[in-house]
Formats: structure tokens, sequence, C-alpha cells
């Protein structure tokens, strides 16, 4: 019974990890997308050249 409820606690931290990572992943992918735009905004201007 106590073991039960031990891991069940430990479950729901583990539960409650994986949102946050996932929530972590979510903010890390957004990033990546607004920096690849950025990238092919700045190689259309032809300044990549400049900050290189």
């Amino acid at each position: 019974s106590l073991l039960f409820k031990k891991l069940s606690l430990l479950f729901k931290k583990l539960s409650l990890l994986f949102k946050k990572l996932s929530l972590l992943f979510k903010k890390l992918s957004l990033l990546f997308k607004k920096l690849s735009l950025l990238f092919k905004k700045l190689t259309k201007t032809k300044q990549l050249k400049y900050i290189l």
C-alpha cells in the first residue's frame, strides 16, 4: 500500500516533468522557426556576408 502510494507520487512527478519538457520543446521549436525565418530574410538581403 505504501509502496503503491510512493509509486503513484513518482508517476505524478514524472508526468509533470514531461509536461514541462514538452512545453520547453514547443518554445524551442518556435524559437528555431523564428531564427530560420530571420536567416532567410538576412540571406535575401545579402547582409549575411557583412555579419559573418
